[in-house]
């Protein structure tokens, strides 16, 4: 179960601060170069509005429908039906992360995916132009995993890994992908470790090749400062008010503990671990709701995996959610056991901006992949913590979020074959 799993997962080991164990229609190229820097790491200024316009307003759906937008759909009331379920039309093949998804301005999803052949890693861009219409095309850059966000009228912007710890940052136009600026560290990064920041400035997490946790921003230019050191690639989102946060595995002092940072603020600890830091735990989805008394710069949400205690009989993980709650304090909810013959992903968290939020995540079989489930959960103050199947029929492995202005929550998501190869699949959710 394991093993499969750390396919998936960029593991290596964090020297001197305890045992990290691995159980596990075509495209034109316009070459224009982006602009550097000369300070920090490799950084110049980090000035805001690097694409002018922040985030833009939520997409309207072309096909409806009208008025507010829905509640976000869940388990209890408003259950989420699965409107759209399509397989993008290439072959499977071996894929890293997740595939990177946007919306434009009709809300017709792009996804970024990538594929991994005899040492040669490939990027591909699909755009839907109707229902189970899709044009693919390859992408003018290497890629292993690429994060990707819409500005002004749904431009898509995509920071892109070569897989050889080199990150570009490309804009898509109507000459095609552009190049706007190399990053200037080494890193990698996932599909949920780039975001777009409320006045367009973009935001990067990356794990170096020594392993150092690099925060990155981009404006006018790159500045990547260190933060850390972590092991593995990272989640970073924005809050509405226009923080970045991320979530990240560090080992201080010699012990194992997942971080929270909010720059520039101190980080905190969210979950202390005692002993190593297994291959599977390395996936914690982070998503930031509004800024409330104890959470002045947004409320992060985290969920993630987290071993039971050995003294404990059963299965060795839980699925568990976290939310701050004070300074320095972190309130844990688990979910669900990870059952022998099952593998639970974090696969993503999507909110409303408010307080409503939805955890979703993956039950999958790597003997039986038909036999997998998208599940999602959500908690109550008055009930607890509930659970429901959305769909089956597939082991999902990762995937991204987006939500529209009706409500819908769209999916892209990689899922893993009896063949051990991975597929495409995108997803509209809705009540």
């Amino acid at each position: 179960m394991k093993t499969h799993l750390a396919l998936f997962v960029f593991v290596s080991g964090l020297a001197g601060c305890g045992s990290v164990v691995d159980t596990g229609g075509s495209t034109s190229t316009a070459a224009s170069s982006g602009s550097g820097g000369d300070g920090g790491i490799g950084g110049g200024s980090s000035g805001a509005g690097g694409f002018g316009a922040g985030p833009s307003a939520p997409c309207v759906p072309a096909e409806g429908p009208e008025g507010p937008p829905s509640p976000l759909c869940g388990p209890g009331a408003t259950p989420c039906q699965v409107l759209h379920d399509e397989l993008l039309p290439v072959p499977p093949a071996f894929r890293n992360d997740a595939p990177a998804l946007s919306l434009g301005a009709s809300c017709q999803p792009q996804i970024l995916f990538s594929s991994a052949e005899n040492g040669q890693y490939n990027g591909f861009y699909a755009a839907r132009k109707a229902p189970g219409d899709w044009q693919v095309s390859p992408t003018p850059f290497a890629m292993a995993t690429a994060g990707l966000v819409s500005v002004g009228a749904g431009l898509p912007v995509a920071l892109v890994n070569d897989g050889a710890f080199g990150a570009s940052l490309w804009s898509f136009t109507a000459e095609g992908w552009v190049l706007v600026a190399d990053v200037p560290a080494a890193g990698t990064h996932l599909a949920r470790g780039f975001a777009l920041g409320k006045h367009g400035e973009l935001f990067a997490g990356f794990r170096g090749p020594g392993d150092e946790l690099l925060f990155g921003r981009y404006g006018s230019s790159w500045n990547v400062e260190a933060l850390g050191g972590t092991p593995s690639p990272f989640a970073v989102a924005v809050s509405p008010e226009g923080v970045p946060h991320m979530v990240a595995w560090e080992a201080k002092s010699g012990a194992w503990a997942l971080h929270w940072h909010a720059p520039p603020l101190p980080d905190e600890i969210l979950l202390p671990l005692e002993g190593s830091l297994l291959a599977d735990l390395q996936r914690p989805a982070l998503a930031v709701t509004a800024a409330d008394e104890v959470n002045p710069e947004g409320r992060p949400h985290v969920l993630h995996l987290t071993p039971v205690p050995p003294e404990i009989p059963g299965p060795e993980l839980e699925l568990s959610y976290a939310t701050r709650t004070g300074e320095h304090h972190w309130t844990q909810w688990p979910i669900e056991p990870v059952e022998p013959g099952t593998t639970v992903i974090p696969l993503g968290i999507v909110t409303d901006g408010a307080a409503s939020v939805r955890l979703f995540y993956a039950r999958s079989k790597f003997d039986a992949p038909s036999a997998g489930q998208l599940v999602v959960a959500s908690r109550d103050p008055s009930f607890g913590l509930s659970q429901a199947v959305v769909a089956e029929g597939f082991s999902p492995i990762g995937a991204t979020f987006e939500r529209d202005g009706a409500g819908r929550i769209h999916v892209a998501l990689y899922e893993f074959h009896a063949t051990s190869d991975i597929g495409v699949r995108y997803l509209v959710l809705g009540p």
